[in-house]
């Protein structure tokens, strides 16, 4: 397994976490319990599991703890929980601390423009941004997604199902309204709102002249409407067409 796969995980324990910010992979610890971590490991890691830790019991970081049925005290098992790892980038980033994974300038030789524009483990990383963009796409691809609505308020559904995500809640845990609202007219391709128009048919002209009326004379460049040109061949013109 590849470091970079771990890009892949929404949840991690925290000792994989701790890991991954020290720089190692933690594939290669699946077997070996933390207690018998070499010496350098343990130090590298050290800071991270007991501030990571602190940060979860504190609900600074998002976690979806477990408890260990065996412990008369019932702890926490930091083995089968897991921490959300936007929550903890967050985190990382709100104390500017680059780490060597989660909020770094990790390696990514194949990563778009778009890529980059949404991936939270990059140096420019805009939130609302990135929000705005993954609405815009989730939406004009999801057909269903627009069944009954304007594509503003198809956007701020959206918006608001996934708000956690690209952290628009409030304190009271309820979704950002005024942020959503600002992003939702970023993404929205029809700010003027209303039915997309119908085009137009398309109406061909003639293509031979038209009869000149009785009694008018029209004239256009020095030619009589209605003639055909001289300098046209006999060959060329269509001897069906009626007149």
């Amino acid at each position: 397994m590849a470091l970079s796969d771990w890009n892949l995980a929404e949840a991690l324990n925290v000792y994989q976490i701790a890991l991954l910010s020290a720089g190692y992979d933690p594939a290669e610890f699946e077997d070996i319990y933390q207690s018998n971590w070499s010496k350098q490991v343990k130090t590298d890691t050290a800071a991270y599991l007991t501030t990571i830790k602190g940060a979860v019991l504190t609900g600074k970081i998002e976690c979806e703890k477990e408890y260990d049925q065996q412990d008369f005290d019932r702890g926490v098992d930091w083995s089968a929980s897991l921490i959300d790892i936007q929550s903890y980038v967050r985190w990382l980033k709100e104390r500017n601390h680059q780490d060597k994974f989660f909020n770094c300038e990790f390696w990514r030789p194949d990563e778009s423009d778009l890529d980059r524009l949404l991936s939270p483990w990059g140096k420019f990383y805009a939130p609302k941004l990135a929000a705005a963009v993954s609405a815009w796409q989730a939406v004009t691809t999801d057909p269903e997604a627009m069944a009954g609505k304007s594509p503003k308020g198809a956007i701020e559904y959206w918006l608001r199902v996934h708000a956690k995500r690209f952290d628009l809640i409030n304190k009271d845990g309820k979704p950002n309204e005024q942020g959503i609202e600002e992003i939702s007219k970023v993404a929205n391709w029809k700010p003027r709102g209303g039915a997309t128009p119908t085009p137009a048919p398309v109406i061909a002209k003639p293509t031979h002249p038209q009869p000149k009326r009785d009694g008018q004379v029209a004239k256009t460049g020095g030619q009589v409407a209605g003639e055909v040109p001289a300098s046209f061949a006999r060959d060329e013109l269509d001897e069906e067409i009626p007149f």
